[in-house]
């Protein structure tokens, strides 16, 4: 889930809906790993009518260790019941690519904003990407 939380406002990001859809029509299981607590990350997936898309979701007060520590993620993988290394971490982050990597799962990045130059951070994640609508050509190249 791509959310930007901002003066106590919360909106997805563009092409959320229709990469969730996709990837529930493909059979894939989504999780969200957040450092909010989870009772906010509740208030958001019902706020946003995406309560159906998501099949397990962990926050920042249900784990010792936040971001950049891969906790929260593991947490969240445990209760999909997959394997890290089956599993795609997307965040908007280098804390969330530096945990993903950390816990052994395949990471993207995705640079709304043009905040990173690919070839100058310090942390790569497995893909770069400017929008999420581009997982749909990630993921379809995977052999499950």
């Amino acid at each position: 889930l791509d959310m930007i939380i901002k003066e106590k406002r919360a909106r997805l990001f563009p092409d959320t809906i229709n990469t969730l859809n996709w990837l529930k029509t493909t059979g894939m299981k989504i999780g969200i790993g957040s450092s909010l607590p989870r009772i906010l990350i509740k208030a958001c997936i019902e706020t946003f009518g995406i309560v159906n898309f998501i099949d397990a979701y962990t926050g920042g007060d249900e784990v010792e260790k936040g971001k950049p520590e891969p906790d929260i993620f593991l947490k969240t993988a445990e209760r999909l019941k997959v394997k890290p290394s089956e599993a795609v971490i997307v965040g908007d982050t280098l804390y969330d690519i530096e945990a993903g990597l950390k816990g052994g799962f395949i990471t993207v990045l995705v640079d709304y904003y043009d905040r990173h130059d690919p070839e100058a951070i310090d942390i790569k994640p497995h893909y770069y990407v400017k929008g999420i609508s581009e997982l749909k050509y990630i993921l379809t190249t995977f052999n499950t």
